[in-house]
This record gives C-alpha cells, sequence and structure tokens, in this order.
C-alpha cells in the first residue's frame, strides 16, 4: 500500500451540494471595480439615496436599539421579584439613557401591554404620572400615554 502524499491532495469546499475551489471563497470585497457589469445601481436604488433623509435612518436605528435592550431586559426579568433589580439592569438603564428618542417605542409597546417598561418613563421625564401608592402598572401606562398623547396633540 502506497501512503498518500499530501501535496498532492487539493482541498474543495462543499456548500449545497456542488464542489468549489477555496481560492473562489476567498474573494474579497474590493474585488468587485467600478466598470463592471454589475456595479450599476438601479435607477430605484439612486431614488432611495438621494431622497431618503437622515432622520429615516436615525429612527429605525433607534428602534432596532430599543428592542434589542427591551428583549434582553424582558427576559433577565422574567422570574424577578425586585423592583430596584429591574431598573438597575444594564439593558433598562439603556432605554432609560436613549431618552426622547425611546418615547415612542415605550409607548406603542405600553399601548400593546401595559408593563414594567412604565417605570422608564418616570426616569427620562424626572417626574411621576402618580403620587397614588395604590396606583397599578396597568393604570401608570394608559395615564402616561393619555398625558404624552395630550402633549404631543396639544
Amino acid at each position: 500500500m502506497k501512503p498518500l502524499l499530501m501535496t498532492s491532495f487539493v482541498p474543495i469546499l462543499i456548500s449545497s451540494g456542488i464542489a468549489s475551489n477555496p481560492i473562489q471563497a476567498t474573494t474579497l470585497y474590493n474585488d468587485l471595480k467600478k466598470g463592471s457589469a454589475d456595479y450599476k445601481l438601479s435607477s430605484s436604488a439612486i431614488k432611495h439615496i438621494t431622497e431618503s433623509k437622515e432622520a429615516d435612518y436615525t429612527s429605525l436605528l433607534n428602534q432596532v436599539k430599543f428592542n434589542k435592550h427591551y428583549q434582553t431586559w424582558l427576559k433577565k426579568i422574567t422570574f424577578c421579584a425586585r423592583v430596584d433589580k429591574m431598573v438597575e439592569d444594564d439593558d433598562f438603564q439603556s432605554i432609560v439613557n436613549m431618552g426622547q428618542d425611546a418615547v415612542p417605542f415605550i409607548i406603542n409597546e405600553l399601548s400593546n401591554k401595559p408593563s414594567f417598561l412604565v417605570w422608564a418613563l418616570n426616569f427620562i421625564y424626572n417626574f411621576k404620572i402618580s403620587a397614588d401608592p395604590t396606583t397599578t402598572i396597568e393604570e401608570a401606562s394608559h395615564k402616561w400615554i393619555k398625558y404624552l398623547t395630550l402633549q404631543v396633540n396639544g
């Protein structure tokens, strides 16, 4: 039996049942040159780029940031009974630190389902919506929504 020499071995990559040369898998982003047929933008892409406003992207990025922190925070507090731990959590604090940028997303969440997230509004606006110690989370959520709706609609 003759031993297999590694110098005669040519590695291949198998992807979706198709064999390919590994050199092709190392194509770099900048390998596409200007003037290449694949480099041309469609008229709809050019229109989107020229007509889009930075605010559109900022709002979208804020929503993504909020959703990430909110979902992570929800997972962490599922079995948490201590209010101080809920509001001291890094993800909750990140939502509060977003300030006014987080408010529309908080209101949307509270409109769908009142929750402990209502406390973020207390920190963002630096006051409680109710001084009554018997106010429930649901009541506070509705009061904040009403208050902020009046502020916007004046």
